[in-house]
């Protein structure tokens, strides 16, 4: 019988127990050998010769004096199990292209398996992670969002949970913190638990969606109260406020803030009924090609609308109505076009170009791009981003660009342009009128010609030295100039943006914004017919966006 089954050994008991001076059966004594044998062939040996055939219970008691497991199919011990040894990765390759051996060698990807390995540079773009050569997966973030450059540091002891198709990071650093994460795929408003929260639109949902803080009177978040939006989705999300007041800066337009693709958002309590809201990085717009006449959608917000190389023939892009595709305020889009002619034109609605305020079509010549925002439900406002110009001679077809006769500013001197054709040799006088006459703008070139005005762009590429006058170009008796001035800090990035009219003998600064950091003092004159900047210390990029000058008659 051997064993019965509860781990009690049982001797045959035939011919059992055996009689003194009686003769032994050969039955008997067989089949106790034989039982014998099947016991000490049924246990485990201590050097191994014999496996277990079935799960061994241990009666709540321990195996003692374990070895290291080695292998997929080694016991580890306690020891292993505290330091993290069969989780730990030896990480190679580079930074954003992981190649990596584990010990115990890893026979297969599994959803939920987690690793650790120390990070051998600070990644600069996505990352891909191959485990003990098993192909490459995705490294991501907060579900599939792609890495950015710092979410992994050099020497950082970095943590990846495999979901069945890409390893997700679970201790990303470029954001500099870590915020809990609320993830919503329909519209949502705010709670009283999301504040701190990086509140997302996932990128498997792709449908626009609105986000709303809700009013103080409802939610009183305390001041203070930060929150991160974040649209992960190919469509957009937009960050609205119910009563309060939400302010965009900088620009301090108070407004609903379209958050595209890949774009985030943080806002601020500042005040009872108050937040401010900023960008927290460098937009990524997403990218609409057209090589044909074409009438914007919904899905186009947010996007950046472009007419390419490709296509050497002029177009016309058209925003559609209101009525037909009700873009929320705030709605913006950016249109470059990148040869010929693109014309930006709207159905019904108005579109207004600044700082000029005309209404209707809008020309971009190629290289040239132009913003648009919706600010009311049928409203648009437009204005250029800034990009060296040209002017016409006055020979159809020929254009020069408006700097010096070398295409450069010339560091630490006075630029003036004037447009005379007596001293700058081609620049003529757009209007017919005046090609001949000995100025463009002044007393030569009106009275009988009637009012007449031009628009162009200057552009300077290189800085100017502490307390320098630029010149913007000529402001003669009788004339004005509208202009925007833009620069850049080199050494200390910073900028700012004004807006200057210049008439007669003054110039007076309509509006002037530093929007990054805090830019040196700007002080406008007028002198020789010229708009002068001058600037206190600092090594400034600076440069005219759009003047538009008329003659005042």
């Amino acid at each position: 019988m051997s064993y019965n089954g509860s781990g009690t050994f049982v001797i045959n008991s035939t011919g059992q127990p055996v009689v003194t001076n009686t003769t032994i059966s050969s039955t008997a004594f067989n089949a106790l050998t034989a039982d014998l044998a099947t016991g000490l062939s049924t246990a485990l040996t201590k050097d191994g010769q014999t496996t277990a055939t079935a799960n061994i219970p241990m009666g709540t008691k321990k195996l003692t004096g374990l070895g290291v497991g080695s292998a997929n199919t080694d016991s580890i011990t306690l020891g292993q199990s505290q330091a993290g040894g069969a989780l730990f990765l030896t990480a190679a390759g580079t930074a954003d292209v992981i190649t990596a051996t584990g010990a115990p060698t890893i026979t297969a990807y599994a959803t939920g398996n987690s690793y650790y390995f120390t990070a051998t540079g600070a990644n600069t773009t996505n990352v891909t992670l191959n485990v003990d050569s098993l192909g490459a997966k995705a490294v991501t973030k907060n579900g599939s969002t792609a890495l950015v450059a710092g979410d992994i540091p050099s020497g950082a002891e970095a943590h990846v949970v495999y979901d069945g198709t890409r390893f997700q990071l679970i201790n990303p650093v470029g954001a500099g913190f870590s915020m809990p994460q609320n993830s919503q795929s329909a519209n949502y408003t705010t709670v009283l638990g999301d504040a701190g929260k990086h509140i997302f639109h996932p990128s498997t949902d792709a449908n626009n969606r609105t986000f709303t803080i809700d009013s103080n009177a409802n939610v009183a978040y305390t001041i203070g109260t930060i929150m991160r939006f974040e649209n992960q989705s190919v469509n957009t999300l937009t960050l609205a406020i119910t009563a309060d007041t939400l302010t965009l800066e900088p620009g301090g337009q108070t407004i609903s803030i379209v958050i595209g693709t890949n774009d985030s958002v943080d806002v601020l309590k500042v005040g009872t009924t108050n937040w401010v809201a900023r960008r927290t990085a460098a937009r990524s717009l997403a990218v609409n090609s057209q090589s044909a006449n074409y009438t914007t959608v919904l899905s186009d917000m947010g996007k950046f609308l472009l007419h390419p190389t490709a296509d050497n023939n002029p177009r016309t892009f058209t925003i559609d109505s209101n009525a037909n595709v009700a873009y929320p305020v705030g709605t913006e889009l950016v249109f470059q076009n990148q040869i010929n002619t693109l014309t930006v034109a709207i159905t019904t609605d108005t579109l207004t170009l600044l700082p000029d305020a005309t209404t209707g079509s809008i020309s971009v010549p190629a290289t040239s791009q132009l913003r648009v925002m919706k600010v009311a439900a049928t409203s648009w406002v437009a204005t250029y981003i800034g990009t060296a110009g040209t002017k016409n001679t006055g020979t159809s077809g020929a254009t020069v660009p408006l700097l010096n006769a070398a295409n450069t500013w010339s560091s630490g001197a006075t630029q003036t342009f004037t447009l005379d054709n007596a001293t700058n040799a081609g620049w003529k006088a757009v209007p017919a009128a005046a090609a001949g006459s000995s100025a463009f703008i002044g007393a030569a070139s009106v009275g009988s010609a009637g009012p007449q005005s031009m628009v162009w762009w200057i552009k300077k590429t290189t800085g100017i030295a502490a307390a320098t006058a630029i010149d913007s170009g000529q402001v003669q008796t009788g004339c004005a100039c509208l202009c925007w001035v833009f620069g850049k800090d080199q050494a200390a990035n910073n900028r700012f943006a004004d807006l200057v009219w210049a008439g007669g003998t003054t110039a007076t600064l309509v509006s002037g914004i530093n929007t990054q950091g805090a830019p040196t003092a700007r002080t406008y004159s007028v002198g020789a017919g010229s708009l002068k900047l001058a600037m206190a210390a600092g090594t400034y990029d600076t440069w005219m966006h759009q003047i538009i000058i008329t003659d005042g008659s």
